[in-house]
Parts: structure tokens; sequence; C-alpha cells
């Protein structure tokens, strides 16, 4: 192999010159030399994804708001935990009388634009770290992703570390960064573990309402948009430990596979090309407006919210509902026909588009 090729004048290095041949929207960050042994794919034994989304995706709905309503009723005192947000949506213009034929849209109002000039406050912000924190550790992700039993075996995920980053404004709106580090995910994870701590968050739900979800109840968890979700980077640990301890003949030290070397320029490519894409899509959908369903202060997941794999929506194609009585081995035997999706990237046959990732 070789690394150090004559280069052209006006080329200081290989990844400079071979970046020049690359649209600006695909960079290469560097090489190194890698054992013959080495497989990228399956070499890679954790990966650090990172969930990017608006802060007024935290505000709580509105009073008038359906979600607002149904709280009222099951979980009196909501509005006291998210009191500060709380007044900033209900400072809200009064919607106008719409003309025959032609509903209020909450564009006339500029509400849209009014929330996106939220700048989130710091309780706000420290109750949806709580929930996030929640997540850490070695669980059972059995409501999570797609027809998956609480005793299947793969269902048990372990989530290194996750780190709620402090907000940064790019162009108008303010936005979090999430950064979740995982040994592997299933279909879909992600995007209900943000979903289920921006519901909570919002709802003034307290932060044990996600160790409940890890528990034997099935619980339908919303999917956060897929807008926001990149893999950042994937980790080969266990290759770089074994390239250390390994001699190389008396040359050089085994380089190591590692990403965050490059951090700075990776963080500058972001910024340019995906955040930006990110707030013009925002600003275009209003993805950040897309509004979830239940929970309360207690932190109880109650028997109305609960389902079972014979549930029509955990039924896969082909597969045959389990009786009425909800047979327990019927159950897993519905089960077992379900999804083995170790990372997200799976090609899932038998699925509908709809239960894909994005």
């Amino acid at each position: 192999m070789i690394l150090d090729p004559p280069l052209p004048e006006g080329f200081s290095s290989l990844t400079e010159y071979v970046n020049s041949f690359l649209p600006a929207q695909i960079r290469m960050w560097g090489f190194v030399r890698a054992m013959k042994s080495f497989q990228a794919r399956t070499a890679c034994d954790s990966r650090v994804y990172e969930y990017l989304l608006p802060s007024y995706c935290l505000l709580p709905p509105a009073k008038t708001d359906p979600l607002a309503e149904q709280l009222d009723k099951v979980s009196p005192g909501w509005r006291e935990v998210v009191k500060v947000p709380a007044e900033f949506v209900d400072a809200a213009p009064a919607i106008p009388e719409p003309k025959e034929g032609d509903p209020a849209d909450p564009k006339s109002r500029g509400e849209f634009e009014r929330r996106r000039g939220w700048r989130i406050d710091p309780d706000t912000l420290q109750r949806f770290r709580n929930m996030i924190a929640e997540y850490q550790g070695t669980h059972n992700f059995h409501n999570y992703t797609v027809g998956k039993p609480f005793k299947d075996a793969t269902v048990k995920r372990y989530m290194k570390t996750l780190d709620v980053r402090d907000p940064a404004v790019y162009g108008d709106i303010e936005w979090i960064s999430v950064r979740i580090h995982g040994q592997s995910f299933m279909l879909h994870q992600i995007r209900k573990m943000m979903s289920l701590a921006i519901l909570a968050t919002r709802t003034g739900t307290p932060p044990k309402i996600i160790p409940a979800t890890f528990e034997n109840k099935r619980v339908h968890i919303p999917k956060a948009p897929p807008l926001g979700l990149l893999l950042e980077q994937p980790q080969f640990k266990t290759y770089n430990d074994k390239a250390q301890k390994l001699p190389n003949h008396g040359a050089e030290p085994r380089e190591l596979v590692d990403f965050s070397k490059y951090e700075d320029v990776m963080h500058k490519f972001k910024v340019e090309w995906i955040y930006e894409r990110l707030r013009e899509l925002e600003l275009e959908q209003n993805t950040g407006s897309k509004d979830f369903t239940y929970l309360n202060t207690e932190g109880v997941i109650p028997e109305t919210a609960l389902q079972t794999l014979t549930s029509k929506k955990y039924i896969l194609p082909g597969d045959k509902p389990a009786p009425a009585d909800g047979d327990v081995d019927a159950d897993m035997e519905a089960a077992e026909k379900a999804l083995d999706s170790d990372d997200e990237d799976a090609a899932l046959e038998g699925l509908s588009k709809e239960e894909l990732e994005g």
C-alpha cells in the first residue's frame, strides 16, 4: 500500500488530493495502515450517533391542545412542573377567526416563527438531561423496536454514554445535540428513545417513566422524526487494543483507527453541510412541531396504555393473530417471526415501508 505517493503541485497530503475528486458533501478525513485481518464492518464494536432537535420541541402543549386537555384530566398539576415554558406557549396570540372553508392555521399568527425564537430555560434543559441519563447502561429495549417480545435476548442493549450538549444557535433556531454511544442498536431504537424523552419532558413526567418501559409491559412509543438522526462515528476499541499489543516487526507502533483526532474538521463539516440543511428543512417543513401522546406526572404507565403482541400493530405480514384470550405461547410464536435487526441498516423482509427507519 502506497501511503506517501508523489502529489501534484498544490496538494500537501494524500487526503487533500483525494478530496479534490469528491463532491463537497463527501469528505475523507484521513487513513491508517491496518492489519490484513481488519474488516470495518465486523471490527466495529460500538457506534456513536447524534440526534439534533430544535429546543422548542421541548415546549409543552398549549392549553387548547388535545394533549393538554388529556393531561388536565389524567395528570392534574402537570402545568406546575413545566411552568416557565408553559407560560411562553400560552402567551401566543389568539388564533384569528377563520374564513369560511379556510381552517385557522398557526402560520397565520406567526406561531412557528415565535417558537423558533424561544431559548430553553435551565430547568427544562436539566429535566431533559435527566430523562436521557436513564438510558445509560444495559436495559431491555423491547418497547423501542418492532415486534420483539420481552424475553427475546436480542432486545438487551448496552448504552455506554449519553451526553446532552449545551444548546447552540444555528440560523434563528436554537438546537440541542444528544450524543449516544451504544454497543449496538435496533430498528427505530434511537428515534423511540428520543421521542419518549422529549414527550416526558414536555408533559412534566418524571424520569422514572423510562425505566418502567424496560419492564415486561408492552407500550406504544412513537418515533421521533428521522431528520435529526446522524451516525457520527463507528468505534474500533477491540481492534485498537489488539493492534497496540501485537508486535509490528520492528517498525513504528501500529496506527489506531480513531476518529477523535478529526473532531474539529468533522464538526465544521456538520455545521456547514448537515446542520444548515436541517435548519432549512425545519423552516420548510416544521418537523419539530409534531406532537406525541400520553404520560403523567406520576411516572407510571397506566393499564390503558398497555398493548400486547396480539395487537394489530405488532403482527407482521403473514403472521396469524393469537387467540383473543391473549395466549402466551401464541404471542411468543408470533414474536419469533418478527424481525431480527442488530443494526438500523438491516434489510427486513416482509416489513412495510412504514416500519423501516426513516
